[in-house]
């Protein structure tokens, strides 16, 4: 029978991910990864994160302060696509990333949606993942229905990995020089969701690249695919898989298209905007933007770029992510701020990094000290909830939108993260038309 997806989950993390790599993966101190056993005990185990994964972000190490070098690497990048209508996200800083929106020479016809690599070209080892929707046209004579519920015209209903393996091999050619696994499983609002991994067979020790993929076809689009690939060394299986199994596939599901504003109301500064917030009334304020509701208050403002080396690597990702790095070096140097969440939205192509936690007060948080003229904080600071939103445009110019509020305040409520979701950059560039490079 096709498994649910929360005993898929502990069969690959019993069977496959833990069980067939631990004797090649090097297991050092790095990520921590919780693991049920065949009792029901939960057990901590501790996943090596890839030598060219940190290699890639070793910049990000420098800025960072000491205690939240983690985000270095294990940092979410959250991706909504309003246009095709669906998101997803991933539990890892990227290193590069692309938009395309084309057509193919291929059963997909249309591709669109995000690829992304984990690494630089310099380490010498690709880690890629790409999440896209694609057309699921029917063979002639066939139904939408017949197409999307068939394996090879087999009914996928109770079918089992053994025999969708069986069926596979009967109808393609991969098996004979790779090692082949997969299977359907249930997914909500999905009528079908099906898995594989295809690692070359090798006679030597060398490392090999493997390719997962995970493929939906939802309900309320039966006339599509929704596509994730993922290719890694074999050598990285577990901690990728770890990461595709635990976030990428459960985060996976459609949106609105209708939910998105491209241009904000309100005019930041040449060529950002932000969205007027539902609920939230304006008040008078110099020099920025300020809105309330209840006891939060939201400023939106747009300040110079303070930091001379994010010039140089702008409109790159890694540019982009220094800006963030160095925000959040800003709010625990300036404001002692506890940073609780830091992650990377891409929203439309458009690239912000949203940043929560508890800081000093900013209104009254500060004070002079003569001998250095070094603003540091009062001894007496209150403390306040924050959540912040900064995007970089593409004319040097760089948005804020920070929500503060009484400390407990909850500004991690989906609602508040999406009023901040509204900056906007008026044009993004490094696009031809079929693709943009983020």
């Amino acid at each position: 029978m096709n498994l649910p997806y929360s005993v898929l989950l502990k069969q690959l993390n019993r069977g496959l991910l833990v069980g067939a790599l631990l004797a090649t993966l090097v297991v050092v101190p790095g990520l921590a990864e919780n693991t049920v056993t065949d009792d029901g005990h939960s057990v901590t185990q501790v996943v090596r994160i890839p030598e060219a994964i940190t290699e890639s972000h070793e910049g990000a190490f420098e800025i960072l302060p000491d205690q939240y070098r983690q985000y270095a690497t294990k940092m979410n990048t959250v991706v909504k696509d309003y246009d095709a209508g669906f998101e997803f996200t991933l539990p890892w800083r990227v290193a590069d990333g692309v938009h395309v929106n084309m057509d193919v020479k291929s059963d997909s016809e249309h591709i669109q949606g995000y690829s992304f690599n984990l690494t630089t070209a310099g380490t010498g080892e690709a880690y890629t993942v790409s999440f896209t929707k694609r057309n699921n046209t029917p063979t002639t004579g066939t139904s939408q229905k017949v197409w999307n519920t068939t394996w090879y015209d087999i009914p996928i209903k109770g079918m089992t990995n053994a025999k969708y393996l069986e069926i596979w091999r009967k109808n393609s050619g991969i098996f004979e020089h790779n090692s082949v696994d997969g299977g359907f499983f249930e997914k909500r609002d999905a009528q079908a969701a099906r898995w594989s991994r295809i690692t070359p067979k090798q006679d030597s020790d060398e490392t090999v690249g493997s390719l997962m993929e995970v493929e939906f076809i939802m309900d309320q689009d039966p006339t599509h695919r929704y596509n994730m690939a993922s290719t890694y060394p074999s050598t990285a299986q577990t901690f990728m898989e770890a990461g595709i199994l635990e976030t990428i596939v459960p985060s996976f599901s459609l949106i609105d298209q209708s939910d998105y504003e491209k241009t904000g109301d309100i005019m930041v500064d040449d060529g950002v905007s932000f969205v007027k917030p539902a609920g939230f009334s304006r008040v008078k304020s110099t020099g920025k933007i300020a809105f309330t509701k209840g006891n939060i208050q939201l400023d939106v403002e747009s300040i110079a770029i303070p930091w001379q080396a994010i010039s140089a690597g702008v409109p790159t990702l890694l540019g982009k992510q220094t800006l963030g790095d160095n925000y959040v070096a800003s709010l625990v140097k300036v404001h002692d701020a506890r940073i609780d969440r830091y992650e990377m939205r891409i929203i439309n192509n458009r690239v912000a990094f949203y940043v929560s936690g508890v800081m000093n007060d900013p209104s009254q948080a500060y004070t002079t000290i003569a001998q250095d003229s070094v603003m540091k904080p009062k001894a007496s600071s209150k403390r306040v909830a924050f959540a912040s939103e900064i995007v970089l445009g593409n004319q040097g110019k760089v948005g804020v939108a920070r929500m503060i509020g009484p400390e407990g305040t909850e500004l991690t409520k989906a609602e508040f993260i999406d009023v901040l979701d509204g900056l906007r950059i008026d044009d993004i560039i490094g696009s031809d038309g079929t693709s943009t490079v983020l």
